[in-house]
């Protein structure tokens, strides 16, 4: 009998939700090396950072550049044995054959574009030693190949979307009513300004005055000088406790279209498969996952986030940029726009069923967000680095 091969997964800790259907089919297959467990000092020092808003400006804008938290929790050489190494967003720093998924260029240097180390990523990549280069979408492709020179080892570079299981649901349509849902953290409350919620607020505020049949669910924890501020509106409901996996379902089922500026890839991919609509900002991903006037409809962010197309520019500080989304004198003007596409598919009943149907195409059998197939084609690669 033939034993299985061993996979390391590096960096240890757990990794991003998105690869929990992978890991899960991984497993089966192959020996994981896998410790989902985060660096207890690293969750203390972001839960401290992450309570204050002043002080979080201050990391990003002076400290980050000399502390990086993202690599607080990287280990050394294991020292169980392996066949071969599945790096996310980071090189290993030991010598072995691995495979590398990349969310974005900076990813490498902690995220901080000004460190990155390029000819060292450069060397390191076109070794042989490097198998794969996994991009998770065109984004990610264009911040590396614009980066690092990648003339030598383009061969090594597939962009490979992240996929999610279509499954059967009992979506509710309301003939009379319209939901909107907005979706963040219920552990951070600064995450619900940071995924555009002022702008959603002040939006649906708009919608309510014109649309009184219309409600605003908010799954996420809020600062409460915020709620306070919008809590008279009893059309928006506030959902700031954990809801159970069959409870979100339902409020998926129930929701006729999500208005959230910055959506992240996993509620991207629950929309398409709840054949919700999308409202949102045509920031980094989101246009390759929200086809304009297909599954969604798109905000212009150039003026907030700057234009992509100078890869440089948009990414040596995006993340100064992105807190722009705390501040109300900032953001706010936006509304109105969000409030003007929001318009358009509450009045087309058609528009949004459309919509919908569009979005869970994306998701089936052959489509760009096909679970099967991205195991399948990761699956492929790892055969072959093997």
């Amino acid at each position: 009998m033939i034993s299985k091969k061993t996979i390391l997964l590096y960096p240890s800790g757990k990794w991003h939700s998105l690869y929990n259907p992978l890991i899960k089919t991984l497993s089966k297959k192959y020996n994981l090396i896998y410790n989902p467990r985060e660096s207890k000092i690293k969750q203390k020092i972001l839960a401290f950072l992450y309570g204050f808003k002043g002080l979080r400006i201050f990391y990003h804008k002076f400290i980050r550049n000399y502390i990086n938290l993202h690599k607080i929790s990287k280990t050394d050489k294991p020292t169980q044995e392996y066949d071969l190494v599945y790096a996310s967003n980071s090189l290993p720093p030991f010598k072995c054959n691995f495979i590398m998924g990349l969310e974005i260029v900076s990813a490498l240097a902690g995220y901080n574009f000004s460190g990155l180390k390029r000819q060292e990523i450069k060397k390191r990549l076109e070794d042989p030693s490097c198998k794969k280069i996994i991009c998770w979408n065109k984004s990610s492709y264009l911040t590396l190949t614009r980066t690092i020179d990648c003339s030598k080892f383009l061969n090594k570079i597939k962009i490979i979307p992240f996929g999610l299981a279509s499954k059967k649901i009992n979506k509710k349509i309301h003939p009379e009513n319209i939901n909107f849902l907005f979706v963040s953290s219920i552990n951070n409350p600064q995450d619900f300004e940071l995924k555009g919620g002022l702008i959603t607020l002040e939006s649906f505020s708009k919608i309510s005055a014109h649309y009184p049949n219309s409600k605003l669910y908010v799954r996420s924890l809020i600062p409460q000088k915020i709620k306070r501020k919008y809590e008279k509106n009893d059309k928006i409901i506030f959902l700031e406790n954990f809801l159970s996996n069959e409870e979100m379902d339902k409020l998926f089922s129930d929701t006729d279209i999500l208005l959230e500026p910055v959506p992240g890839i996993n509620l991207m991919l629950d929309c398409m498969n709840y054949k919700i609509p999308i409202i949102a900002f045509d920031y980094w991903v989101i246009p390759e996952m929200v086809h304009e006037g297909k599954n969604g409809l798109l905000v212009s962010s150039n003026n907030l986030f700057g234009d992509i197309k100078d890869t440089e520019n948009y990414l040596k500080n995006l993340h100064l940029k992105y807190l722009k989304l705390l501040n109300p004198r900032v953001c706010l003007p936006f509304a109105d726009s969000f409030f003007r596409k929001s318009v358009k598919l509450i009045e087309n009943k058609s528009l949004r069923l459309k919509m919908g149907r569009y979005g869970k195409m994306l998701l089936e059998n052959g489509g760009p967000y096909s679970l099967k197939s991205y195991n399948r084609t990761i699956f492929n690669l790892i055969k072959d680095a093997l």
